[in-house]
């Protein structure tokens, strides 16, 4: 894993257009008969330890965005 910088993102535009090609909404099954609605924001992982810290990474960079965004609304 690379070492990532939360908050490396200047706005959440540039977030979303870096994610551009993976954009996606999908419905998951969280238990029976009961769906989440999802963001895929990445391609596909083969490993899940590589996975959870590139979703912890993503979710670094989303809080950030989002307190930011919050500021900028004050």
């Amino acid at each position: 894993m690379t070492n990532h910088i939360p908050g490396m993102y200047a706005s959440a535009e540039d977030f979303l257009e870096s994610r551009r090609d993976w954009l996606e909404v999908h419905t998951l099954e969280v238990e029976p008969g009961a769906f989440d609605v999802v963001l895929k924001i990445d391609g596909t992982y083969f490993d899940r330890d590589t996975a959870r810290e590139v979703a912890e990474s993503f979710a670094a960079d989303l809080r950030h965005l989002l307190a930011r965004i919050g500021k900028a609304d004050q």
